[in-house]
């Protein structure tokens, strides 16, 4: 059986990180802001950005030029459609092809 291992780390990520914030005192929301500005590992962009098209203003001081749009995002495309072929190569490696159906 085939899990949703994304979303199920996802969860974890996000618990562990209330669970800092309720020790250190801090709004759970402008961690998650954060947390969203993070860039992904192996695209170079955040999902902020690959949402809204630009960095979201945060409490970090940011240069205007990184809070304006730029919406020419062809190599954060380019490095999904990647992620998700090196996902189907392995996913396909242990799948079997299906007999014919007759009716």
């Amino acid at each position: 059986p085939q899990s949703n291992g994304k979303a199920e780390n996802a969860v974890r990520t996000i618990k562990r990180l209330f669970t800092k914030c309720r020790e250190s005192n801090c709004s759970e929301f402008l961690a998650l802001l954060d947390w969203r500005n993070t860039p992904t590992e192996g695209l170079g962009s955040s999902p902020a950005q690959r949402f809204f098209g630009r960095h979201c203003k945060t409490l970090l001081p940011a240069h205007g030029v990184l809070l304006s749009p730029k919406y020419p995002m062809e190599r954060d495309t380019q490095a999904i459609n990647r992620q998700k072929q090196r996902q189907q190569h392995y996913y396909d490696k242990h799948s079997r092809s299906l007999k014919q159906l007759t009716p």
